[in-house]
């Protein structure tokens, strides 16, 4: 049965994963617009280039991979506080906390970056994730037959 499930939940996951994908050009907006000469002047003041193009491709499949551990997420709490959008506000929540606000605090602690940088990015990360958390909710369904136990 859960082999059978296989190729709708590959269908599924490729489906939320370009919706996680999308996102990444709002990313872009924020980094290249918003908030692009206050990261090259943090830049300069560490002493280190621009964020080249390859580096930026890393942060686009790891941001990608974010967008996969989110939507696992979500399908892992579901069970113990159902589905729905505050099932994906508390994945988003937990996923941005540990990928997104620890990091920041990191940085704004150890001074590699300004306070304004890091809340400006922090923020608008938030909204991101809660966005690609609620979408990828409203098209996650359980397969049929699954339960807590897994089958």
């Amino acid at each position: 049965e859960i082999a059978a499930s296989a190729p709708r939940k590959t269908t599924q996951s490729l489906r939320l994963i370009h919706q996680w994908r999308e996102g990444e050009g709002k990313e872009f907006f924020l980094n290249l617009g918003v908030i692009a000469e206050q990261s090259a002047a943090a830049m300069d003041a560490l002493g280190l280039p621009p964020v080249s193009g390859a580096a930026a491709m890393v942060f686009v499949v790891f941001g990608f991979l974010l967008g996969v551990a989110l939507i696992w997420l979500y399908a892992a709490i579901r069970p113990r506080f159902g589905p729905g959008p505050r099932t994906a506000l508390v994945a988003a929540v937990t996923l941005w906390a540990l990928a997104f606000l620890w990091p920041a605090v990191a940085q704004g602690t150890l001074d590699l970056a300004p306070a304004g940088l890091l809340i400006v990015s922090a923020v608008w990360q938030l909204v991101e994730t809660v966005i690609a958390a609620l979408v990828g909710a409203a098209v996650y369904q359980e397969p049929s037959g699954m339960t807590a136990s897994g089958g």
